[in-house]
C-alpha cells in the first residue's frame, strides 16, 4: 500500500501488485531494496525485548510476517507497533552519557605560628573537560546512521510521495544533534574555577582581660569559571577555543568567640560568625548565550551572620 501510494494510482496496471508493471516499476524496486537492507541490518532480538516491542526477529527475517508480530492480524490494515514499555527499559528512559576527564593538583599548609595562633592555607588547580560522548551512545547512533545511509534510508517515514524519508528525518533530528555534541569535545566543565585558594586563621587569648576570647578570619578566592562559548566562524557550532569567563570571586568570613568553665563538668562557649563580610545581595551570571548575553543567574548570598551557643559536658 505504501509503494502504491508513492506512484500513480490512476495507472491501473500498477494497481495490480502482481503485475509486471508494478513489480518492475522503479519505485517498487526502490522500496524492496529499502526493506531488504533494513531487514539485513535490523536490531537484535535482545534490543526489541529490552524495549518490550512484540517482534520476533527470526520470523521477520524469514519473511513470516503474519507471525512476526504478536497480536498482528492481516485485517488490521495500516497500523503501528508501540513499545509496551513506552520507550523505557525496566521503567527507565534510556539516556546518553558524556565522558569527562579531570586532572589537578592541591597544596596545603597548616600549623601554629605561635602557641595561640593557628593558620591553614590550601590551593588547588583543576582541569575538567569533556573528552568524548559515551561509548554506548556513540556506538548506537553510528549503527543507526549506517542503516539509514543505505537503501533502508529511502523508506518513507510517512506514506505518500510527499513523505519525508527516514534518512533525511534521522539526519536532521538525531544525527545532527549527535554531531553538534561530538564537535564540542574539549569544552571545560561548567561552573568550575581552574584555581581556588582558601586561608583560615584563628587566635586564642589565654591571659589578660581577653582571656577566653578567640578571633578568626577566613578568606576564599576562586578564579573565574566558564560561562559558555562563542559560535565558531561558520556559526554552526560552539567554538571550544573561544570561551566566556566570569569574573573571579572572593569572600571574607570573620568570627569572635568566648568560652569558659561553668563548673568542673560543664563548659560554655559562644561565637558570633559573619559570612561574606561586606558583600551585598546580587545576581551573578552562571551561563551565557553564544553572543555573550547572560542566560542564567544565581543569587549572591551577601553578608549574613549567626550566633552559636554551646554547652559541653
Amino acid at each position: 500500500a505504501i509503494v502504491e501510494n508513492q506512484i500513480d494510482n490512476s495507472a491501473s496496471p500498477l494497481r495490480d501488485v502482481t503485475s509486471a508493471e508494478f513489480l518492475n516499476h522503479p519505485m517498487t524496486i526502490l522500496q524492496k531494496n529499502a526493506i531488504a537492507d533494513f531487514l539485513e541490518k535490523m536490531p537484535s532480538q535482545s534490543w526489541y525485548d529490552a524495549f518490550s516491542y512484540p517482534i520476533d526477529v527470526a520470523k521477520v527475517k524469514a519473511r513470516d510476517y503474519t507471525n512476526a508480530v504478536a497480536g498482528w492480524n492481516v485485517s488490521m490494515g495500516n497500523w503501528a507497533i508501540s513499545a509496551g514499555g513506552a520507550g523505557k527499559i525496566n521503567g527507565v528512559q534510556p539516556t546518553g552519557t558524556v565522558s569527562n576527564e579531570s586532572k589537578g593538583v592541591e597544596f596545603e599548609v597548616a600549623g601554629q605560628l605561635t602557641k595561640n595562633w593557628n593558620i591553614a592555607i590550601n590551593a588547588s588547580k583543576t582541569k575538567a573537560s569533556q573528552t568524548s560522548l559515551g561509548a554506548a551512545l556513540t556506538e548506537f547512533v553510528l549503527w543507526q546512521r549506517d542503516i539509514y545511509a543505505g537503501p533502508a534510508g529511502d523508506m518513507r517515514l510517512w506514506s505518500g510521495a510527499n513523505g519525508e524519508g527516514t534518512r533525511a528525518y534521522y539526519d536532521a533530528r538525531v544525527y545532527a544533534a549527535y554531531l553538534f555534541q561530538a564537535e564540542t569535545n574539549g569544552k571545560m566543565s561548567p561552573e568550575m574555577a581552574p584555581w581556588r585558594a582558601n586561608l583560615v586563621t584563628n587566635y586564642s587569648f589565654n591571659e589578660g582581660f581577653m582571656k577566653g576570647f578567640n578571633v578568626g578570619l577566613g578568606y576564599r578566592w576562586q578564579q573565574g569559571h566558564i560561562l559558555g562559548y562563542a559560535l565558531n566562524a561558520a556559526r554552526t557550532n560552539l567554538d571550544v577555543n573561544a570561551p566566556y569567563w566570569s569574573d573571579s570571586e572572593n569572600a571574607t568570613d570573620a568570627w569572635i568567640g568566648y568560652q569558659r568553665k561553668l563548673s568542673d563538668k560543664v563548659n560554655w562557649s559562644i561565637q558570633l560568625n559573619i559570612r561574606n563580610l561586606g558583600q551585598s545581595v546580587g545576581l551573578v551570571p552562571l551561563s551565557v548565550q553564544p553572543d555573550g548575553t547572560p542566560a542564567l543567574y544565581r543569587i549572591r548570598e551577601g553578608q549574613t551572620w549567626y550566633l552559636t551557643n554551646t554547652f559541653s559536658f
